[in-house]
């Protein structure tokens, strides 16, 4: 497709609210907004298979590129976003501070900054953008650094170990402030966690790396999804004993939910079982560590061989409070492949109990339990619907008469 050509339907793409994450500026939250930054950076792995998807037979999330298109007018909408997404080489990712965190605005990026595309660039950020021309600076000069310069903005200060530490610590600011970015939310924010956690892998290597850059690094990555690397990451400062055990609580617990919240309970499940005698060694038994591991095995649905053991681990480390979180803590329900499903009657008649029981206790979210919908697999008839996988429940219930919870 000519550069021309390119460029009409780029910026078309750029009007649609859906490809601008920023969206409305009247969703900026309350305080003062800036341009932080703009920076080249390699499709997401996600971006990278729904791109590739799109590509290959036309199906996808992307096809929303292609209907915006057309909603706007353009002539072979389909075609027209297959040649721009083959085009397309990465992402020009625009960064807006706020008084708290950061938020994103990431457009396809071609190899290329002409005066043509800069200039839609900085359209598509809307008229209520904060410090337009700063924008339109910093893509100027990005273009005449390309390819050696990727980074360009009033928070460049030609220093990639602190640009990408300070981009993180931004991201871990917003997130526990409560401000998960603009428009795009968390899902702008995960990958915003792909990039600077890469960034800081990168431009750290050879470096001497602090506890405490580590942390942002494991929280980035926890972000992004990627539960095994921030293991890695966590290992290290638990081995290094630099850190305190409040921190290390908070991490461990961090590293549970995002293992969990990425669907990748079962992998991190193996990793964490791996690790578990070294970290409760070092932390002289922490309760919390094995509760991280059974929170994410109860995710995966795992058989008793591999969950009752942990629960003898957590029971000697606190039988109370071992029996609080496992019979009135909402810790089981199952988001990998669950296996055969029951329904109340048939879960019942496992347990030895009524139905009203399994009913309760279902309500309650206190016993292994899978929603089947059309995306994870189920039946459509079987939309929204509760069921128990059994192999999970036979875990539970081994847990639960072993150390009579349930009388």
């Amino acid at each position: 497709m000519p550069e021309s050509d390119l460029s009409d339907a780029f910026a078309q793409l750029t009007q649609s609210q859906d490809f601008n994450p920023l969206q409305m500026m009247s969703q900026l939250m309350a305080g003062k907004t800036r341009f932080h930054s703009v920076f080249i950076a390699p499709f997401t792995a996600t971006f990278a298979a729904a791109r590739q998807r799109y590509l290959d037979d036309g199906t996808g999330p992307l096809t929303s590129i292609a209907t915006e298109l057309a909603r706007q007018g353009a002539p072979d909408a389909p075609a027209a976003a297959r040649a721009m997404l083959a085009a397309a080489q990465g992402m020009c990712v625009v960064v807006i501070a706020m008084d708290h965190g950061v938020s994103t605005m990431p457009q396809l990026f071609f190899g290329h900054l002409s005066a043509e595309l800069r200039t839609h660039m900085v359209a598509a950020a809307g008229a209520g953008f904060p410090e337009p021309a700063k924008l339109a600076s910093a893509l100027a000069e990005l273009a005449e650094g390309l390819p050696t310069r990727t980074i360009a903005g009033p928070a460049w200060d030609g220093d990639l170990a602190s640009y990408w530490l300070e981009l993180a610590a931004a991201v871990v600011e917003g997130l526990e402030e409560g401000h998960p970015g603009l428009g795009g939310g968390l899902q702008h924010l995960a990958d915003l966690g792909w990039w600077v956690s890469h960034g800081i892998i990168h431009s750290h290597a050879g470096r001497e790396v602090s506890a405490d850059d580590i942390e942002l690094l494991i929280r980035c990555q926890l972000l992004a999804g990627d539960a095994a690397a921030a293991g890695q990451g966590l290992d290290v400062l638990i081995r290094g004993g630099e850190v305190d055990e409040d921190l290390v609580i908070e991490l461990v617990n961090a590293f549970a939910d995002g293992a969990i919240r990425s669907r990748q309970a079962l992998p991190a499940a193996h990793w964490l079982a791996g690790h578990l005698s070294t970290w409760m060694e070092a932390m002289a038994g922490l309760y919390d560590v094995p509760l991280a591991l059974l929170r994410i095995q109860a995710a995966a649905g795992v058989a008793t061989d591999e969950l009752l053991p942990t629960a003898r681990l957590l029971v000697a480390a606190n039988r109370k409070a071992a029996r609080n979180d496992l019979t009135k803590e909402p810790i089981w329900e199952v988001s990998s492949e669950p296996g055969e499903l029951l329904d109340t009657v048939a879960a019942a008649q496992l347990v030895g109990r009524s139905t009203s029981f399994i009913a309760k206790r279902l309500e309650a979210r206190t016993m292994p339990w899978y929603r089947q919908d059309a995306e994870a697999g189920g039946s459509p008839t079987c939309i929204d619907q509760v069921r128990i996988p059994a192999r999970a429940l036979e875990a539970w219930l081994a847990i639960m008469n072993e150390f009579r919870f349930l009388d």
